[in-house]
């Protein structure tokens, strides 16, 4: 499988004050196994034969670094790009990072989401579309991480930040082909703040650039203490049983 994943690790997660305090938000421990969200992350792509590793980091780098290290005991390789103040926000730390690409597809992971979306089926629907960007939506939430509008045969027709309206949502996961990191590059020269979700893909979606996909898998944002709260060993072995093997409870 050509893809390699980008992992944006790097916030200081405030919403999970005063826990984050101590932690990295993707190195919190969760569940009795007290393992780190990231790690259920990981170990999760890596079933779905993603091998090579980017990991987007800043804030409490060195707790990433020093427990993952470069990969090798969870079968995979993980390269670091600490964030540089000279590529602020998601569209700079990605260009920031474009000498660490590897493969002709980038799937772009936010690691405060835990999900066990199948990734080949989404890798393969973005291949089948021939579009630059694939971005996994979400019917029936009111978030504040992208809310995207499709017209006919799922094509994006526009996307916007908030809305206090139940519609479909970006679930921050998805898969984009290296040549967009040209597309970054040249924004970039204009505007040296550029967001993800609130640049980069709607200006894909303007051009036609951009397919929603669909299909149901469970994911949760670990955006407050109490979502952290609702984590415990008999969800993590429900929705990660090839992980436990195999076993579900």
């Amino acid at each position: 499988m050509d893809l390699q994943a980008f992992l944006f690790c790097g916030g200081r997660g405030t919403r999970l004050y005063p826990i984050t305090d101590y932690y990295q938000k993707v190195m919190m421990p969760v569940a009795q196994s007290g393992k780190p969200m990231l790690e259920y992350v990981i170990r999760h792509l890596a079933y779905h034969n993603i091998n090579d590793f980017t990991a987007l980091i800043k804030y409490r780098a060195n707790q990433i670094r020093r427990y993952f290290g470069n990969g090798e005991r969870f079968g995979v390789n993980i390269d670091y790009r600490l964030d540089d103040k000279k590529f602020p926000n998601t569209g700079g730390a990605l260009l920031n990072a474009k000498d660490l690409i590897k493969t002709g597809n980038i799937l772009l992971y936010f690691t405060d989401i835990l999900s066990n979306i199948d990734i080949k089926k989404m890798y393969q629907s973005h291949v089948e579309s021939g579009k630059l960007a694939t971005i996994w939506m979400e019917k029936g939430w009111t978030v504040d991480s992208g809310i995207i509008n499709r017209g006919n045969n799922f094509k994006v027709t526009s996307i916007s930040k908030k809305t206090s309206d139940s519609i479909f949502a970006n679930t921050g996961i998805s898969i984009i082909k290296a040549e967009v990191f040209d597309m970054i590059e040249d924004i970039f020269q204009s505007s040296k703040n550029i967001d993800l979700s609130g640049d980069i893909f709607p200006s894909l979606a303007n051009q036609g650039e951009v397919v929603a996909y669909t299909e149901k898998n469970w994911w949760l944002d670990v955006g407050s203490i109490a979502r952290h709260q609702s984590i415990d060993d008999l969800l993590l072995f429900n929705k990660f049983p090839h992980l436990n093997g195999g076993k579900k409870y």
